[in-house]
């Protein structure tokens, strides 16, 4: 009879360690991937609400460029000099043709210049566009108290006549605003209420962002009607009246586009207070490329955007033709003009805009702070520095932008993508909108036919 021998089976100390080391390296890893999993779903996350966000600031603004207007009308041009190059008496004129007119205003071009935000190009880049369009924009229900002429007054006793006021125009949805759309560097202006602590101090630091500002002047402080040469009304009535000194103007208008100092809080107004009518529209867009053109057809050469502009700037009332006296016919606009760009941009809106934004998300946004010494002061450059000043064709133009595959070092993506070591600037992660804006009440005439 055999014996069978009872065999315990088990692992030996040195098999428990080696596969407990095992078991730890794969969850180890299996931690790891998950956790860079959810990073990645987070960051897309991310990204995709930012740009989102952008995409619906891109939509807006160009909905509301698409409304701009002038309002264009035809005037005579006049001299006081007789056919023969004689002055004619004191008083007479003698008209020398129609000219197009317009009491409104289309600039667009470089941010920072003098005519438009007079900045720097470190808080104000790129490029910027201002105009009036007939958005029914008026005061509503808030602590602002306007007379009856529109502008600021004392607040009354009788609350209910104060709410009526502040809100006589709001049915009129045809009321002309001032507009405009330009990129700033600046902080939160506005921290949530559950941010703050007992003291209404902010609990946390406020951030520092590019943001695409929209400035809507509501129409009862909308200035750009007025005569330039008058000054403060007088009496009850409210009328302007000349001033006893016939050179004498209201230090707001002084330049054509001083009313955009106004609109953005640069300039007190001639009435009312100074108030900047701009807000945040969107975070983290860093760049506006704004381009008038004209359609392929009426293009001197087909592949040339220069037809308008030479240097991207375009301004349907330049100061040499605001300064014109022409009620005395010492001067013509025709004599003014001295360019196909100037004669082409007076008094008419162009046909169409090419407009380019550029957009980071947060986790770039907050990189872009932290790498800042002083964040206040705003960023030491811009990426695009030197770019988008001169235009000449669509191939110099995509040139600058760069090719979202495969941009060039000196082009603005390729810059933004860390490619130039020259700029003090972190590595982004970006999104490109453009699109062609068709602005409704150009009159256009093709004069190359």
């Amino acid at each position: 009879m055999k014996t069978l021998k009872q065999i315990n089976a088990a692992f030996t100390l040195l098999e428990v360690m080696v596969s407990s080391a095992l078991i730890v390296v794969i969850m180890g890893f299996l931690m790891y991937t998950m956790d860079q999993t959810q990073r990645t779903m987070r960051g897309a996350d991310s990204r995709i609400g930012q740009f989102q966000t952008a995409r619906v600031a891109f939509e807006a603004m160009t909905r509301n460029l698409s409304q701009a207007t002038l309002n264009t009308y035809y005037d005579l041009d006049s001299t006081d000099k007789g056919t023969n190059g004689a002055k004619l008496p004191y008083g007479e004129t003698r008209p020398t043709g129609y000219r197009r007119a317009s009491d409104l205003h289309f600039v667009s071009g470089l941010a920072a210049s003098a005519k438009i935000l007079d900045s720097t190009e470190v808080i104000d880049p790129t490029h910027a566009v201002f105009f009036q369009a007939p958005l029914g924009v008026s005061y509503q229900d808030d602590n602002t108290v306007l007379s009856a002429s529109g502008y600021e007054a004392a607040p009354t006793t009788d609350s209910s006549n104060d709410k009526e006021v502040k809100r006589k125009y709001r049915f009129l949805n045809g009321l002309m605003n001032v507009c405009g759309y330009y990129i700033h560097w600046s902080q939160d202006q506005v921290v949530p209420t559950f941010l703050k602590d007992d003291l209404a101090a902010n609990k946390i630091a406020p951030r520092y962002r590019y943001r695409l500002m929209e400035v809507t002047q509501p129409a009862e402080t909308v200035a750009i009607y007025n005569n330039r040469w008058y000054t403060k009304p007088g009496g009850k009535s409210g009328n302007f009246v000349a001033p006893a000194n016939e050179g004498a103007r209201s230090k707001v208008y002084e330049n054509a586009t001083d009313w955009i100092k106004v609109a953005v809080g640069k300039f007190q107004p001639t009435l009312g207070v100074k108030t900047d009518y701009s807000r945040p529209l969107a975070d983290n867009i860093v760049a506006m490329i704004i381009v008038p053109k004209l359609p392929e057809s009426d293009r001197k050469q087909k592949k040339l955007l220069n037809d308008l502009t030479l240097d991207y700037e375009y301004d349907s009332r330049p100061d040499k033709v605001y300064d014109g006296d022409f009620t005395k016919g010492t001067t013509t606009v025709a004599s003014l003009l001295t360019s196909d760009q100037e004669r082409s941009q007076y008094a008419q809106l162009p046909p169409i805009l090419q407009v380019t934004l550029v957009a980071i998300d947060e986790d770039s946004g907050a990189k872009l702070e932290n790498s800042i010494s002083d964040p206040k002061s705003g960023p030491s450059e811009h990426w695009a520095k030197g770019l988008f000043k001169n235009l000449l064709d669509e191939k110099k133009f995509n040139e600058e932008l760069g090719a979202e595959s495969k941009p060039s070092e000196q082009s603005l993506l390729g810059r933004l993508a860390g490619l130039d070591d020259s700029l003090k600037l972190p590595k982004m992660n970006f999104r490109i909108f453009t699109t062609d804006v068709v602005m409704r009440s150009a009159k256009w005439t093709n004069t190359n036919q």
